[in-house]
């Protein structure tokens, strides 16, 4: 019956959801030949998640456990088989405020994602954290960020300044959506786990790393982060790991 069958749509649904991790995320990775110019970039203003994230953007943040990810694989393979690339531009930069913190981030220029993103969401119900209903679905990259205080806007402001003087749009095209991962624990970084080309659409797993990112987490990566099972405010820097040059992993 109807009644039986959406209770079926609804179970699936929040079975879903239920296998939401933000360890995992759906997203678009730009081509290994503009890694090096966002890295620096990121470097430069001080993107705290430089260590963790690689260059991205993010689809559908949180997503599903990737242990998970197989019984959703027709789901993800129905949306994009249709599809034989994304055109992409990282646009403009812009400064956003999220939380404690001033984001600095390239705007996306890509109808075609923004409208992927939107059936994505729809068949993955209750995945919305990145088209809030105020706003909806706002592509971007994020390469630096900057302390919401007084000192904070006066950095940003010039960052912002100097980068807008000579920005250039840079454009891509992407063939697939990646899924990343990483382990639960606050030293790992995100690596690819599965990809999804488009025009096939069959989603396979992907048994590597990325290249280009540091190797040790960074002077300006968050220091709560890398101290586990320490007290806050008890000598937070004593087990850091040596911070790779950047010249060494910048590659």
């Amino acid at each position: 019956s109807c009644q039986a069958q959406s209770e079926m749509d609804q179970n699936a649904g929040s079975f879903a959801v239920r296998d939401k991790d933000i360890h995992c995320a759906l997203a678009v990775i730009p081509p290994e030949e503009l890694w090096k110019d966002i890295q620096i970039l990121r470097y430069k203003h001080k993107d705290r998640e430089l260590y963790r994230w690689p260059p991205h953007i993010n689809v559908l943040w949180p997503f599903v456990k990737a242990h998970k990810l197989p019984k959703y694989s027709k789901d993800l393979e129905s949306e994009v088989s249709g599809l034989n690339q994304l055109s992409i531009t990282l646009q403009y930069p812009i400064i956003e405020k999220r939380r404690q913190a001033l984001l600095l981030r390239l705007r996306i220029h890509s109808p075609e994602l923004i409208d992927l993103q939107h059936r994505l969401m729809e068949r993955f119900s209750g995945f919305d954290e990145m088209a809030p209903p105020h706003l909806g679905y706002r592509p971007h990259m994020t390469i630096g960020s900057y302390p919401s205080n007084k000192e904070g806007y006066r950095k940003s402001s010039k960052a912002m300044e100097l980068l807008t003087s000579d920005w250039e749009p840079i454009q891509f095209v992407s063939d697939k959506l990646v899924v990343i991962s990483r382990r639960e624990n606050k030293r790992s970084q995100f690596s690819p786990h599965a990809e999804v080309p488009f025009g096939n659409g069959v989603l396979r797993n992907v048994n590597s790393q990325f290249c280009g990112m540091p190797d040790t987490p960074l002077s300006f990566t968050p220091r709560d982060r890398f101290n586990v099972g320490q007290k806050k405010r008890i000598n937070r820097t004593k087990n850091r790991p040596t911070e790779t040059p950047f010249d060494v992993w910048i590659r």
